[in-house]
């Protein structure tokens, strides 16, 4: 289970859910653990907003089996689990179960999907900020003219 300050971590086998910050110190020990835990099937990371993209990409980049799932397709199976009660510690349990029977890719991403929808939520947000330079260029005082044209030719090369 991701969320903005840590991410809570269970390995099926062992009981006691485990919280790393999402800072490089706390990946770092992440990552420790789970070279300890030996060989790993999958990692299942829920969406969550984007708070798990840094954790995702530490752990594509270190090599490991890591998968992330609609957030869709885990609450249903969440709440199947343990209906309306919700806690990080019971989700992340919940999600190791998932992760065992999860087949295939159903309700994956691939690296180049996230890649891919990383790159048009950039291109989204340069065309709206472009958009809004141009509407103050219209009203803008001859003092702000020429710092929004540099700012507008910058985001037309983005």
């Amino acid at each position: 289970m991701v969320a903005a300050e840590s991410s809570d971590l269970l390995e099926p086998q062992l009981s006691p859910v485990r919280r790393v910050r999402n800072t490089p110190e706390g990946f770092a020990e992440l990552l420790a653990w789970l070279q300890q835990l030996g060989v790993l099937q999958r990692i299942v990371l829920e969406t969550s907003g984007g708070y798990e993209e840094a954790v995702l990409a530490f752990l594509r980049e270190a090599g490991l089996p890591v998968v992330r799932v609609s957030s869709a397709y885990a609450r249903a199976f969440l709440k199947s689990q343990q209906g309306q009660l919700k806690t990080d510690a019971r989700d992340a349990r919940s999600l190791a179960r998932f992760g065992k029977v999860l087949s295939g890719a159903v309700g994956c991403r691939s690296e180049a999907q996230d890649r891919w929808r990383g790159l048009q939520a950039r291109r989204e947000q340069v065309r709206w900020m472009l958009e809004a330079e141009r509407k103050r260029l219209q009203g803008a005082s001859p003092w702000g003219r020429a710092s929004l044209e540099r700012t507008i030719a910058h985001l037309e090369q983005e």
